[in-house]
């Protein structure tokens, strides 16, 4: 039997398994769930669970001090932070610039700037493809999501981990087409991904680039 690493019970519907850096499974799941029902879930996805962990066995992504040196990701680039007086507190130039006086509060500055980013960024995503294969989607939300890359609710709103901005620019396409997608289907059948091929072609390099790296978007 595949063991749990992790078991983390809310209100939610349905069950979400994630293969974390390290192999660890972390199982998201109802809080009347009982234990046979978890068993036959794993069970079923056995064969995924056991791929994922022999992949990310050792893998493991080190957390980030803020020290000078350290590499940030943003649409898909590498820059290194470096602390030298800025005007503000933040500035992304060749490399990523914070004021020395803000030192302290590196993590926070640095969140709140790819929020702001992200922000920016994916909306001007949503808003390009939407004009162009003539969609309708209520609003767009940045979250904190940390195991979804998007989603859309049954209203039309449309949401986003900021996350994603570390992402190059054709993966961050790529889950803006998802989540478009899912305005007209709202689930993963052949239909859905019919409709996501037909408004992008490549979407599968894409999509199983985001599976095999997404674990790198993360601070």
């Amino acid at each position: 039997m595949i063991k749990i690493d992790k078991l983390l019970k809310s209100n939610r519907k349905t069950v979400s398994l994630q293969v974390i850096p390290g192999g660890q499974l972390v199982v998201r799941a109802p809080k009347n769930i009982t234990q046979y029902e978890l068993d036959k879930i794993i069970a079923l996805h056995s064969k995924w669970i056991l791929k994922k962990k022999e992949t990310l066995k050792n893998v493991f992504v080190p957390k980030k001090n803020y020290s000078e040196g350290e590499q940030f990701l943003f649409l898909g680039k590498n820059y290194t932070l470096k602390f030298s007086p800025v005007a503000g507190s933040i500035i992304l130039d060749d490399k990523l610039y914070i004021n020395p006086k803000k030192k302290d509060i590196a993590e926070k500055l640095i969140v709140e700037f790819y929020r702001k980013k992200a922000k920016e960024y994916i909306v001007s995503r949503v808003f390009h493809f939407a004009i162009k294969f003539g969609y309708q989607f209520k609003s767009v939300r940045i979250t904190s999501a940390k195991k979804r890359w998007g989603s859309c609710s049954y209203k039309g709103n449309l949401n986003f981990a900021w996350r994603l901005i570390m992402a190059p620019p054709e993966i961050i396409d790529y889950v803006v087409i998802h989540e478009l997608a899912h305005l007209k289907i709202k689930n993963h059948s052949k239909e859905f991904w019919d409709k996501v091929a037909e408004l992008m072609p490549d979407y599968y390099s894409r999509r199983n680039w985001l599976k095999k790296n997404g674990y790198l978007l993360d601070l």
